[in-house]
């Protein structure tokens, strides 16, 4: 399966040429292509799971700090509680 990848370029002068697929600029057989077409597809979907599997590890690791937090619920702390740092001793 051959994914035709189109390409502009831009002349000095403003006007567009459209210049047909990257692969018709190679000298690589139809089956070459498609082999680095393939190569290129299992390469990225390993690449996109190796990355999502990184982000579910560190999503994992940040239950630990959040299971220290306090489980108040809204509505226990009336607004006007005092803080650590304002309560008075002595």
């Amino acid at each position: 399966m051959s994914f035709p990848l189109a390409t502009t370029l831009s002349a000095p002068q403003g006007d567009v040429r459209i210049f047909g697929t990257v692969m018709e600029w190679t000298t690589a057989s139809p089956q070459q292509v498609d082999e680095a077409v393939r190569v290129n597809t299992e390469a990225r979907l390993r690449a996109l799971k190796i990355g999502l599997l990184i982000m579910a590890g560190l999503a994992l690791l940040a239950i630990i700090p959040a299971g220290r937090l306090p489980n108040y619920l809204p509505g226990e702390i009336p607004g006007d509680a005092p803080t650590g740092s304002r309560l008075r001793t002595g």
